[in-house]
């Protein structure tokens, strides 16, 4: 009988410790607040999404008139403006502060600032890929005829598309992985 209650007690005593997170440092402790529920992703998603939407806003300049991956050389021009430019800027500024607002939500939200970090890294990854994979599409396919010269490439004074493209593919396959 003594034996049974010292094994209620210890499983009682095992329930009631708080979790142990052994991804946050310092010896941070994980714990749910009382009456909080495991936190959910849903709500965060529209914050995700806009956040991500701003950096493929901002993405659009720097991809679309330096790597050259905007499709006619008047969007190219339209990209490379000063006003284009300060308009980036800003934007640069606003996605960084939501994507800030993400990660204090997600903090809020699950309790762990790793998993907070993972949602601040995706909505950054995820449009500044969006941006590349959009526009590398669109300036694949406006001239479907030119062709695929190394030789071009690598003798080019400016910045190929090609070489565009290629960074671009590589933004998408770097935020997907």
């Amino acid at each position: 009988m003594a034996k049974r209650d010292a094994a209620e007690d210890q499983q009682e005593h095992i329930e009631t410790l708080p979790l142990f997170s052994t991804t946050d440092t310092g010896g941070q402790m994980t714990v749910l607040r009382p009456g909080r529920r495991v936190g959910r992703a849903a709500p965060l998603l529209p914050w995700l999404l806009a956040a991500a939407a701003l950096w493929a806003l901002t993405g659009s300049v720097p991809f679309g008139a330096l790597l050259g991956l905007a499709p006619t050389p008047a969007i190219s021009l339209l990209l490379g403006h000063p006003v284009t430019v300060g308009v980036a800027v800003v934007l640069l500024f606003v996605a960084i502060g939501a994507t800030g607002g993400v990660y204090s939500r997600a903090v809020e939200q699950f309790g762990q600032t790793r998993v907070a970090g993972l949602f601040a890294t995706l909505a950054v990854a995820e449009g500044l890929a969006a941006v590349s994979g959009v526009l590398l599409l669109w300036m694949l396919t406006s001239d479907p005829s030119r062709p695929f010269d190394l030789e071009a490439i690598a003798t080019s004074p400016t910045i190929p598309p090609e070489l565009g493209a290629v960074v671009g593919a590589g933004f998408a396959l770097w935020a997907r992985g």
